[in-house]
């Protein structure tokens, strides 16, 4: 035994190496060290689970979630390898053990994996060890993952009321172990979005998040974004007049959506999120639209595509659905930009790629059918309806983080 000593002093250096550099923010330099821990001969389990566990964290942080799949199960297999009488007292253990639960079920969130299984189990699990942990917010965490895939799922009461629990259990701690408060109040803004009986709460809500200094970037966009999707809505519901479209996209102030797409322009900049890139653009391509400026379609579309390339599937199929939707309230006699035409195809493969993981989400043959038609076929759809409405709706219900 003593002459493994020399060894796992390597092992631990090298994890110590590796975690100063991630939690300097410098990750890409963190991951050569930490996969050195998890092929060194002499690395315990506690090591390769706190390993595994930051580069699991460094490929979610970049939306590969494939390979942060493969390495939060690692961290979780390495976990369970701890003798079950050592992981009371074991810091590695008690530290890195419910975060990998939580980011494991967010990544198969993510993909609309079907595999429904392990998300139930590790939600149960990890809540059966959170009266054991002194992690003051895991209860709340634990409420705020269940509730975005209770989202995902169809669920949206049940969504919003634990959303709505979690970021209320928060407000008065300090330090978090996966979630800011911030970043639960942006997803429970999101049910809300969704929620017809919700869209009163939207403006207070985002305006709450905009208004505060110390709020990041993420959590700015996506407020920013709810809010611009809620205004483009009414507009568009009310018949809004070509004139009144064009003051409300150049209107600077707080609650302009001349500002707030400057605002969600920023935070897609700071952030470099697929989600927010793509928010972005979207809200960008569909108030040009509504103010009459089609110029920027083919370019828009294929910045879309690049994004959707990279990203997790369901968010190709969203915004070419979207993209789609957009540029159909044109006049019919304008031939659709070709770039259009590729993000609807790249949509459609995803589609059909994930038509037995969406099925087990709850989602139906005639909601996805709705999908694939949008896709399938350039111009006006029935059942397409203003903004939010419609089978948007739904996909956005699923696809959004």
């Amino acid at each position: 035994m003593v002459s493994n000593w020399p060894g796992l002093a390597r092992a631990h250096g090298a994890l110590m190496h590796g975690m100063r550099l991630f939690h300097d923010g410098l990750r890409d330099a963190a991951m050569a060290p930490l996969a050195t821990v998890l092929r060194h001969p002499h690395g315990t389990p506690s090591l390769r689970l706190a390993a595994a566990g930051l580069l699991a964290e460094t490929y979610r942080g970049r939306a590969d979630f494939l390979h942060a799949e493969h390495y939060y199960r690692t961290a979780l297999a390495e976990a369970d390898a701890i003798p079950a009488h050592e992981r009371p007292v074991n810091e590695w253990y008690l530290h890195y053990r419910p975060r990998c639960a939580l980011g494991l079920i967010t990544v198969l969130r993510r993909l609309i994996s079907s595999d429904h299984r392990t998300i139930t189990t590790e939600l149960r699990v990890t809540r059966d060890l959170a009266g054991h942990l002194a992690i003051a917010d895991l209860a709340w965490q634990l409420s705020a993952v269940d509730g975005v895939y209770r989202r995902q799922c169809g669920d949206l009461d049940g969504a919003a009321s634990l959303l709505g629990q979690a970021h209320h259990g928060m407000t008065d701690l300090r330090g978090f172990c996966f979630w800011y408060p911030e970043h639960v109040a942006a997803l429970r803004l999101q049910v809300q979005l969704l929620t017809p009986s919700g869209h009163a709460l939207v403006r207070r809500g985002a305006r709450a998040l905009l208004d505060d200094p110390s709020v990041r970037p993420w959590s700015r966009a996506v407020a920013a974004a709810c809010y611009l999707h809620l205004q483009l809505d009414r507009m568009l519901e009310r018949g809004a007049s070509m004139a009144e479209r064009i003051a409300a996209a150049a209107d600077l102030s707080p609650d302009g959506a001349g500002h707030l797409l400057e605002t969600l322009e920023i935070g897609a900049r700071d952030e470099r999120d697929p989600l927010i890139d793509s928010e972005w653009l979207i809200l960008r391509l569909a108030w040009h639209q509504a103010t009459g400026q089609t110029g920027s379609v083919g370019e828009t579309a294929r910045e879309l595509l690049e994004i959707a390339a990279g990203g997790p599937p369901i968010l190709g199929v969203l915004r070419a659905c979207e993209a789609r939707v957009i540029v159909a309230q044109r006049s019919p006699a304008i031939r659709e930009d070709d770039a259009v035409t590729a993000l609807a195809q790249h949509g459609s493969q995803a589609l059909r790629e994930l038509r037995a993981p969406i099925a087990s989400y709850g989602y139906d043959a005639d909601t996805v059918a709705a999908w694939a038609c949008i896709l399938d076929t350039p111009g006006p759809w029935p059942g397409v309806t203003g903004w939010l409405g419609g089978p948007l709706s739904p996909l956005r219900r699923l696809a959004w983080p």
